[in-house]
């Protein structure tokens, strides 16, 4: 449901729909969002994704991107890949700091 959101705003009816939920379990889980702050109901009735809830599906699609990373490369790799990222970025960082 998040996804669809990301996308654009929807009505109830398009969510449940697209999402094939229940009106109860599509009202259940539209509220729980609601109260975690990451929906809003926006004046025209749509349901929209606030900032928070942006933030959450981007870092959603990065823990996403980074199990197909995985997947596909192995973790070894990867885990080796970040550390060394890590270190190019500490490293980075400190010969900024030092200019």
């Amino acid at each position: 449901m998040l996804m669809l959101l990301k996308e654009a705003p929807h009505r109830f009816t398009d969510l449940q729909e697209k999402t094939k939920m229940s009106n109860r379990g599509l009202s259940l889980a539209l509220t729980r969002l609601s109260v975690e702050g990451l929906v809003e109901r926006l004046p025209d009735g749509r349901y929209a994704l606030t900032e928070k809830g942006k933030e959450f599906v981007e870092q959603l699609e990065a823990v996403d991107l980074l199990e197909l990373v995985i997947r596909e490369k192995g973790a070894k790799k990867v885990f080796d890949a970040l550390l060394k990222l890590r270190g190019e970025l500490r490293d980075f960082g400190e010969r900024r700091l030092e200019a």
